[in-house]
């Protein structure tokens, strides 16, 4: 009796160019954390990325990886590839190529199933550890449960703030809110917005603390309405921001990408930056620079975030750490003309 050969119906390199429309050595270099070293550019690479994503491709582990039991890859779990989160990830892929590691994502689209789904999936060996980046709706606890027995997953989480069970890397979001509301008293702004974002979060606390401690007037806040908010909900909450009445004469947004549509929002209104309004954003992306006026920003420091990312991931896989581990990454404000008095 003959055997029958079994066809595993997996995606291919050569199905994630086809439907992407890019050319398999295109894809290629872009999965395999090379696209910046033959200038494929960004938009190509996000493109790429989400097909990738969305058809289920993982590449194909070596043999001696399989004999080894390692697989000298990273998963990258990403809940939505926005412009402020991309350039971090680029980061975070030039970093582990420089130590003889690849990045392999799992983005989310905000979903927690999906989430659930990817840090089950990697437990099978396609990965030696896992970089979390950010959270959603019962996230940490989903971390906590996967790093622990009986999954055991290796994972380190970044976000805006630490967590006590977790090998966590972060920034000090009140900090950021601290930043930017001293920078506006400064320069003497009386009245203060923030705008985007969610309830509770630390960004609007520092803000709000720094405010109230310097005898000033309480903020007008304006949260999104989703945790992931698209381009048009941002559009929808600057316009309501401005249609409120008072418009407060200095704001900081939750990032860039709010902070730029406001600044369209204001000048479609006749409303003059800096003179009558001063705005900062956050995560000081590339955008920052092309914006009229450019947008005074919180620098995250990403450069640093990948390198004592991937430093740090390395020992998590050797088993080198025996107790939990947090670093936090020092911020900055990079002052521009959104701002300048």
């Amino acid at each position: 009796m003959k055997s029958k050969t079994v066809q595993i119906n997996r995606p291919t390199l050569h199905k994630v160019a086809k439907a992407s429309g890019f050319a398999a050595s295109t894809v290629s270099m872009v999965l395999s954390g090379k696209a910046d070293d033959v200038g494929i550019r960004p938009a190509t690479q996000l493109k790429i990325m989400q097909v990738a994503e969305e058809l289920g491709y993982v590449p194909q582990k070596k043999a001696k990886d399989l004999f080894f039991g390692k697989s000298d890859s990273i998963g990258l779990v990403v809940h939505i590839l926005a412009p402020f989160i991309l350039p971090l990830v680029r980061d975070l892929i030039r970093e582990a190529r420089s130590n003889n590691l690849e990045i392999t994502p799992y983005i989310t689209n905000g979903d927690p199933a999906m989430e659930e789904y990817y840090l089950d999936l990697m437990r099978d060996g396609r990965v030696d550890a896992a970089i979390t980046l950010a959270s959603i709706d019962g996230s940490i606890e989903r971390y906590r449960k996967y790093s622990n027995p009986p999954y055991n997953l290796k994972l380190l989480h970044y976000g805006g703030r630490l967590h006590s069970e977790l090998h966590s890397i972060s920034h000090n979001s009140i900090k950021v809110g601290r930043l930017a509301a001293r920078h506006l008293v400064d320069i003497g702004c009386r009245s203060f917005g923030f705008l985007g974002g969610y309830n509770e979060l630390p960004a609007v606390k520092g803000f709000t603390d720094y405010l109230r401690a310097c005898n000033q007037a309480e903020p007008q806040v304006f949260f999104s309405k989703s945790p992931l908010p698209n381009i048009e909900q941002k559009v929808e909450l600057a316009r309501k921001f401005i249609r409120s009445g008072s418009i407060p004469e200095g704001v900081l947004a939750y990032n860039d990408s709010q902070a730029a549509i406001l600044l369209a929002e204001l000048s479609r209104n006749g409303i003059k930056v800096p003179d009558d309004v001063a705005v900062i954003g956050c995560d000081n992306i590339e955008i920052c620079g092309c914006t009229y006026p450019q947008l005074s920003s919180i620098d995250l420091n990403n450069a640093l975030i990948a390198k004592t990312a991937i430093k740090m991931i390395r020992k998590i896989i050797e088993g080198s750490i025996n107790e939990t581990v947090q670093v936090e990454v020092p911020i900055s404000l990079v002052i521009r003309e959104s701002s300048q008095r």
